[in-house]
């Protein structure tokens, strides 16, 4: 788990990012803490876009410490003298961010290199993150803290939403890295914003050999400073519910996997995907979610504004078709309210349309709306030649829910139905 402690900042790095409100509240940051303890969540990284200019840091370290888990946090090297006592007594572990020379001034790359020489000599475990802002310029500059320090890992960091096709001269600059360093055992690792595609079958191959790690784009949990979750940093953009919602990290998990399964296919904006030999051996998840999403959003923006253009002008067909392919949008999205006023006017126009009531019945569920979601989900039944499909939809959500009774006694009506089917099936 991740929490976007602050959006302070003590210099304008590439990354950063805006949220409100600035700071984390204390209460938003112990309930996500209580959520990671039930799931048994040996750490916890502490981002944003320098987590150590929080106010109440010291509040927040005393929650890790009451709960059992170890502090990870992200920073730029640029801190108070506090912070700096604090990372000691609470063990806490670094994870450094290191950007291109030229972004720092000439006092913040003084202070940045005298805090790393104290913190990464020390005892405490110290990361080090190349944050990869521009794929055309030179990361040489790196051998030098290689050299000069000791690290427990070295991560690469890139934007998922780059083109693979522009990381080549970043991964041969990479590749020659961890030739030169194998022995030290600091095996460069690439975040999810790189693809296999992006190496050339040699680098690949090395890599594989050394041991060598890339991150893939599955979901993984950031809370923001407001309490609502999100999958990364990229994909903030997209709803979430509030991190109160959740009893375990099991759950969230289960809410991105249930929200994004959709996303992960979508493959019409990146074509070439569709015959990638990495893809059809498992090996990457194809062009990533964030931008996938991304692009998902800028047709769902397309969309609303053809609807709210719209003045009569298309006929009967054609609008059922925009309010279809909106619904369709919306669902992959999770924006279920949008999705519900499309859908409510497609019943209106088509109130025997089973599809319709299916998709109502999934919409009004996740939106809290269990009643009404019943409702639809049994007149998708009765209008379907094949009931079955929505009384199983909607037994598995009584019992995700926890409704056994519900879910046993709808169990008894499917299986009449199964008896029904089959006899039908029989007597043709």
């Amino acid at each position: 788990m991740e929490l976007y402690l602050t959006m302070r900042r003590r210099a304008d790095f590439p990354f950063n990012m805006d949220c409100t409100p600035e700071d984390m509240p204390i209460d938003v940051a112990l309930r996500a803490l209580d959520v990671a303890a039930a799931s048994k969540a040996p750490q916890v990284l502490l981002r944003g876009n320098e987590p150590l200019l929080h106010p109440d840091l010291e509040m927040v370290l005393k929650g890790f410490r009451k709960r059992g888990i170890i502090p990870v946090i992200e920073t730029s090297g640029l801190m108070p003298s506090l912070a700096k006592r604090l990372i000691r007594e609470y063990h806490c572990r670094l994870i450094w961010r290191l950007y291109r020379p030229s972004l720092y001034s000439p006092e913040d790359m003084e202070e940045m290199k005298s805090n790393l020489k104290e913190f990464a000599d020390g005892t405490v475990t110290v990361r080090l993150v190349v944050m990869v802002d521009d794929v055309s310029a030179d990361y040489g500059f790196v051998r030098e803290y290689l050299d000069n320090y000791e690290f427990e890992a070295n991560l690469w960091r890139f934007s998922c939403l780059h083109d693979q096709a522009d990381f080549a001269p970043v991964m041969g600059l990479i590749s020659d890295l961890m030739r030169e360093y194998v022995k030290k055992n600091l095996v460069p690792a690439l975040s999810c914003g790189v693809m296999p595609c992006a190496m050339t079958d040699a680098q690949f191959g090395f890599m594989a050999k050394v041991g060598g790690k890339y991150a893939r784009c599955i979901p993984h949990l950031g809370v923001l400073p407001d309490g609502r979750v999100c999958h990364c940093q990229p994909m903030r953009m997209l709803p979430g519910p509030h991190i109160s919602t959740f009893k375990n990290e099991s759950e969230l998990h289960q809410y991105y996997i249930d929200v994004f399964i959709s996303l992960q296919w979508q493959f019409s904006f990146c074509p070439e995907c569709n015959g990638c030999p990495c893809l059809s051996a498992g090996l990457c998840t194809g062009v990533s979610m964030a931008k996938k999403a991304h692009g998902m959003l800028a047709k769902y923006e397309e969309l609303k504004a053809k609807l709210a253009a719209e003045q009569g002008e298309l006929s009967d067909e054609d609008r059922m078709k925009l309010l279809w392919e909106m619904s369709e949008v919306c669902m992959i999205l999770g924006l279920y309210p949008d999705a519900i006023e499309c859908l409510e006017e497609i019943r209106r126009q088509a109130p025997e349309n089973g599809k319709c009531h299916f998709y109502l019945g999934v919409c009004y569920w996740e939106t809290g709306s269990m009643a009404e979601g019943e409702d639809e989900f049994r007149k998708c039944a009765r209008l379907s030649d094949n009931p079955l499909p929505a009384l199983n939809e909607l037994f598995n959500r009584f019992v995700k829910n926890g409704n056994t009774i519900r879910a046993r006694l709808l169990q008894g009506e499917i299986e009449k139905e199964e008896l029904k089917l089959r006899e039908a099936q029989r007597k043709s």
